[in-house]
């Protein structure tokens, strides 16, 4: 009986949690994972570009730091690789929150990932002040690291 309800629950908040978004949205973080995550939207984060002859750059065309949106969302990164070097896609790593949990093979399993960039279409996520921090390196070896917030509007 405690299955059967238990899998009740689940359609139930699966239903719940798409709130009649396109079929092709994904759940980038639960609303579990944003409360635990959670962080405030005047926190200061590091954006500032890197020097490409030293380091590889991801360039973040969406979301836009601290901009607010509606869910789902799209993510579209740009990498910029050293001089005679190439991106490692394999390097990508994304995690969320304050306390870093690993999104990367939700964003992967849902994106288009490249040496040139990575898209990800219909990112759900909850309402509320949202960090994610990615990763990448190039073939020579060197690798950076982003950070950006953003926030979901309820809808």
């Amino acid at each position: 009986m405690l299955a059967r309800a238990t899998a009740v629950g689940l359609v139930v908040a699966s239903l719940w949690a798409t709130g009649g978004r396109p079929a092709d949205a994904f759940m980038l973080v639960t609303p579990e994972e944003a409360r635990a995550g959670a962080v405030e939207e005047r926190m200061a984060l590091s954006t500032a570009p890197v020097d490409p002859r030293r380091m590889p750059s991801v360039l973040i065309d969406q979301p836009q730091q601290d901009n607010r949106y509606t869910a789902p969302l799209d993510i579209r990164l740009r990498f910029v690789p050293t001089p005679g070097a190439r991106i490692d896609p394999g390097s990508f790593r994304a995690y969320y929150g304050l306390f870093g949990l690993d999104i990367t093979q939700r964003i992967l399993q849902n994106a288009r990932l490249t040496e040139a960039g990575l898209v990800a279409s219909g990112a759900n996520i909850p309402a509320g002040s949202h960090r994610i921090q990615v990763h990448i390196a190039d073939t020579s070896g060197r690798s950076s690291q982003y950070q950006f917030s953003f926030v979901i509007d309820p809808r």
